[in-house]
Order: C-alpha cells, then sequence, then structure tokens
C-alpha cells in the first residue's frame, strides 16, 4: 500500500517537474509554474510597461506557457518583420473550443487555416484592390472631365481648387 502511495507521489512530482520545463530550442522568458504556466506574470492593466521589461530582460523574443499552450510574444521591428514573413508563422491558433464550434472543420473567413486561409486572403485582397482601382478610375476620370470643362468654358480659376477633388481621394 505504501509502495503504492509512494508511486502516486513520484508521478505527480514528475509531472509536476515535466509541465514547468521549458521545451528545447524555446525563447527565454518568466518562470512556468504547474498548471498555470507563466500566466501569473501576464498583467491586467499597463501590459506594454511589463512587455517594456521583458524586452530589457529576455529581448525580443519572449516565450510564455499559458496553461498547457506555449506561446510566444514578438517585438522589435526586426524580428516581427521576420516572423510575419516565415511561412511557419502563417497558421492561425486552433483550440478544441474553436474546432467544436466550427465541427471540427475549417468554415468561414475567421476560422479557416492553411491552404484555405491563403486563398481566401488572396482572394479578398484582389478584389478590395480592384474595388479601390475602379473608385479611383472613376474620381480621376470625373475630374478630368470637370478640369476640362472649366477650360473650355474660359473661367478663369486656381488649379488648387480645380483639383480638389484628387486630393480628397488621396486622403481616403
Amino acid at each position: 500500500m505504501y509502495f503504492g502511495i509512494i508511486a502516486l507521489f513520484l508521478f505527480i512530482i514528475i509531472l509536476i517537474v515535466k509541465s514547468c520545463k521549458r521545451p528545447k530550442n524555446f525563447p527565454p522568458g518568466p518562470l512556468f509554474l504547474p498548471i498555470v504556466g507563466s500566466w501569473y506574470t501576464i498583467p491586467a492593466r499597463k501590459a506594454e510597461d511589463e512587455i517594456h521589461r521583458w524586452r530589457k530582460k529576455y529581448g525580443n523574443i519572449i516565450g510564455h506557457k499559458i496553461g498547457n499552450q506555449y506561446v510566444v510574444f514578438v517585438s522589435g521591428f526586426e524580428e516581427v518583420i521576420s516572423a510575419l514573413k516565415n511561412k511557419n508563422f502563417q497558421n492561425r491558433f486552433q483550440s478544441k473550443l474553436l474546432r467544436s464550434r466550427t465541427f471540427n472543420r475549417n468554415l468561414g473567413f475567421f476560422f479557416a487555416d492553411g491552404e484555405q486561409w491563403d486563398e481566401l486572403r488572396r482572394f479578398t485582397l484582389h478584389y478590395m484592390s480592384q474595388f479601390f482601382h475602379s473608385r479611383l478610375e472613376e474620381a480621376i476620370h470625373k475630374e478630368i472631365t470637370n478640369f476640362f470643362s472649366t477650360i473650355q468654358s474660359g473661367v478663369i480659376s486656381e488649379v488648387k481648387m480645380t483639383l480638389s477633388i484628387y486630393t480628397e481621394i488621396s486622403s481616403m
């Protein structure tokens, strides 16, 4: 009987030590505690001050563990740009809750991931840029028409006033 209790106690101790250990090649960061990880260090208010202290202590890439999920905070211009360009960081976070809400599939725009996300992103960017260019083209055509009608009418006016529509459009 004592052997079973001692074995269970050792098993729990091993699980606790293993859950607090940082994985190989994981960035430095606050200490992991059992069950909560390093969640206790994330402030509810004025998080930017704490992140600034972490940057001084750990660098621009900081490793955290929130519950049983490993999380990496990236700050600094060069680090953020290289992370955004890295194909390994292009996927979205997937949890059991999100998967259960979408019937274990990638549904819609907000829950898409992988190839479906890439396709939706390309589609959206393509049609949004076409929409913007068509509006810009219409505005330029209208501006040129107004400009030439002003010239043909023989009315003398300042060019600044004649090109006012363009400045409104370019500030959009």
